[in-house]
């Protein structure tokens, strides 16, 4: 048996996929997604009418942003936040059809959630749907300070960071 992933067929279902997604979803910080719009030859202006999931933006915490309309509904964020990695189950599939999207429980800010803001979900993210509030930070260049703040983030979450910054460090051999 002889499987080909690169022949006409294959290649017309994927390019109408990805205009599909384009036509729908913003993908202008998804760059590999961007590549195989290239590398497919893909127009994403052929469904000039597809409705396109327009979703709030989300800041509702001291550590990351949500733009969910820049979501594929890949489920990476709910399996490194679930059985993956984390354990929390703090984001799951929420609606159907059309509407389904990444949401917490109940439409919970993500305080109130079960989220211990451990970032991993921020790290799979492949479109920039979710995005760490201090990207300009390192965390080879020491702990968090208030100058790699946003300028939007709350007195909150600089109380949060002088807290943090004043932890004991433990010292790796």
């Amino acid at each position: 048996m002889t499987v080909s992933t690169r022949s006409p067929r294959v290649e017309r279902s994927r390019r109408t996929i990805l205009e599909m997604l384009a036509s729908t979803v913003d993908l202008s910080d998804a760059p590999p997604i961007q590549a195989m719009l290239d590398d497919y030859t893909a127009d994403p202006a052929r469904f000039p009418a597809a409705h396109r999931r327009e979703v709030p933006f989300l800041d509702d915490n001291p550590m990351y942003t949500r733009d969910y309309s820049k979501c594929v509904l890949c489920w990476r964020c709910v399996q490194v936040c679930a059985d993956d990695a984390q354990y929390a189950y703090a984001i799951n599939f929420t609606g159907r059809g059309f509407e389904t999207m990444i949401g917490t429980f109940f439409d919970r800010p993500m305080p109130e959630t079960t989220c211990v803001f451990c970032g991993q979900c921020v790290g799979v993210c492949p479109t920039g749907a979710l995005k760490a509030k201090r990207s300009g930070c390192s965390s080879r260049e020491g702990p968090p300070t208030r100058s790699c703040r946003p300028p939007a983030a709350s007195a909150a979450s600089a109380n949060e960071i002088d807290r943090i910054n004043e932890l004991p460090r433990r010292q790796v051999r």
